[in-house]
């Protein structure tokens, strides 16, 4: 975004053991969780991911999701902040006043449907709309200014295309404006509005893990 715009990254967490003994909170990343997470985040990186400011929900698997995104991005000079606000109880609607009060570059590392409902409420949709993040999946909303209305969804990547994007670019040196192409063969023709396209969000759901 240019100066005095806003850009909001979702990410939801990796996948994580199915249980722990500490409870639902401590639940980790498994060794494979890991492993297609910080490929997921090298295609954040690959697509230009620059935040400013990286929050995660204070779950486990949510922190160590956002510590291998932050290891993929360019240095956060604000460092990783922990929030309440992304648990998936919290409202939605307290993240987006502060996004509204703080403009700028924005990831958020959280859960499901507490970011499919702060996506919605984004773009200005229903909550429990169509859109559904995969594990390691990740939506971009922009708005030109701060958020005060319904954004724009400039992307919204399941978790393989991700990852093939990261691969793409680490193994062939492909830049930026290249992306278009690989990223529409990537998800079969589903309209991504990945840099300038048009997105349907009402055909946006469970594509590709």
């Amino acid at each position: 975004m240019g100066a005095g715009g806003t850009r909001l990254i979702l990410l939801r967490h990796g996948i994580a053991e199915d249980e722990h003994p500490d409870g639902d909170d401590a639940r980790a990343l498994t060794a494979e969780g890991r492993r297609r997470t910080a490929a997921a985040a090298r295609g954040l990186a690959a697509l230009g991911a620059d935040p400013e400011r990286i929050l995660c929900s204070p779950l486990v698997r949510a922190r160590q999701t956002a510590e291998l995104a932050a290891a993929a991005l360019p240095p956060v000079a604000n460092g990783l902040e922990v929030s309440a606000a992304l648990r998936s109880e919290a409202d939605p609607a307290e993240l987006l006043a502060r996004f509204v009060a703080e403009p700028g570059a924005w990831l958020c590392v959280g859960h499901a449907p507490h970011l499919d409902d702060l996506l919605a409420l984004a773009l200005g949709s229903p909550l429990g709309g169509p859109t559904r993040l995969k594990k390691a999946a990740a939506a971009a909303v922009e708005w030109y200014g701060a958020p005060r209305g319904p954004g724009r969804l400039a992307w919204f990547l399941p978790p393989f295309a991700l990852r093939r994007l990261g691969e793409i670019v680490q193994a062939d040196g492909v830049q930026r404006h290249e992306l278009r192409g690989h990223l529409l063969q990537l998800a079969g023709g589903l309209a991504l509005g990945v840099l300038g396209d048009t997105v349907d969000v009402g055909r946006l759901g469970d594509v590709g893990a």
